[in-house]
């Protein structure tokens, strides 16, 4: 079955970056992830596993050329 529900939004600030989205229960958007203008040129959200656990991106950030990562959207159970 395909889930066609929003689960982020892109927002370019002012100063050329970006701003991943999520949305709140009450219909909101709060920040997620921000992307200084320099990653921004490379740095790139690719999709989702067929889980929808993870978030593919081309990743820039904190190193000199992308790479592939992903960010685990799962949330973590304390014990």
């Amino acid at each position: 079955m395909t889930n066609y529900r929003v689960r982020f939004a892109i927002n370019f600030t002012a100063d050329a970056g970006q701003e991943l989205l999520k949305p709140t229960a009450d219909g909101k958007w709060e920040p997620y992830i921000k992307i200084g203008p320099l990653d921004a040129m490379t740095t790139n959200f690719a999709g989702f596993d067929k889980t929808g656990d993870k978030l593919y991106l081309l990743d820039s950030r904190d190193r000199d050329t992308a790479a592939l990562e992903y960010i685990d959207l799962k949330p973590k159970r304390s014990i």
